[in-house]
């Protein structure tokens, strides 16, 4: 179902604005809402009759998972670690996939004045440009009230004090990876370089089979279990409005 819904978008690239074509009348408002309902109540009836899942859903990564994957990248203290530790808290505190969480830049890092109650203080606000529904949003995030290794602020601070400061992207190594064109960033690897530093990690978790205290006791060679973990599943489970 993800590959259909994303039609439209591969369409309009490809041969709409190449090719100056018209958009054709099905994949108008409406319309195209309407195909995808019907193709998705077919797939689930065909699911139903064959006895088995309409979706093959990603691992979701724990709380625990996140700390462990942030402990490791902090005891390892490389550049590379810092990144990575960084993006998992981008992709986690702003819903994203990877190829959105690749685009942020330092120069468009700001704060915006917030008051709840009688406070009135000063939070990160972050661009983000959702590929998949066409939106843009400007997105707070604050700070984790309870651990600094679930804290995006506390995770972008470590991995600026390691940065080298020659790239305005936050992770060069990642915007690399996104598609050529300014107009098909959907068309990235950038998901798969996210997978490499997850084995990377994973590997170093099973070189020390020992416990790494913080805060309490973290066995790190709980990373190398049975489950599969993409940058799919260290997102936040909610549904953010445009």
């Amino acid at each position: 179902m993800n590959y259909i819904h994303k039609f439209p978008i591969f369409y309009t690239i490809n041969y709409i604005n190449k090719r100056e074509k018209e958009c054709p009348p099905c994949f108008q408002q409406g319309q195209w809402s309407s195909i995808l309902k019907a193709v998705q109540k077919e797939k689930a009836n065909q699911a139903r009759a064959l006895g088995v899942n309409l979706v093959n859903s990603h691992d979701n990564a724990t709380e625990k998972d996140q700390e462990l994957l942030s402990v490791v990248c902090i005891w390892d203290g490389t550049h590379k670690s810092a990144d990575f530790f960084a993006m998992n808290k981008m992709l986690y505190h702003l819903v994203a996939r990877c190829c959105e969480a690749a685009q942020q830049k330092k120069s468009t890092l700001h704060t915006t004045l917030k008051t709840e109650g009688y406070a009135t203080f000063h939070c990160l606000s972050l661009p983000v440009e959702r590929h998949k529904t066409s939106t843009y949003q400007e997105l707070q995030v604050f700070t984790h009230k309870t651990s600094c290794l679930m804290c995006i602020y506390f995770a972008l601070a470590y991995k600026l004090v390691l940065d080298n400061g020659l790239d305005d992207y936050l992770f060069p190594d990642f915007a690399a990876k996104l598609g050529n064109k300014d107009d098909n960033k959907i068309d990235s690897k950038a998901s798969a370089l996210f997978n490499e530093y997850l084995r990377h990690i994973e590997m170093i978790s099973k070189d020390y089979e020992q416990e790494v205290t913080y805060d309490g006791g973290f066995d790190i060679s709980e990373l190398s279990s049975s489950r599969s973990l993409t940058s799919h599943s260290v997102e936040k489970k909610v549904i953010l409005c445009a």
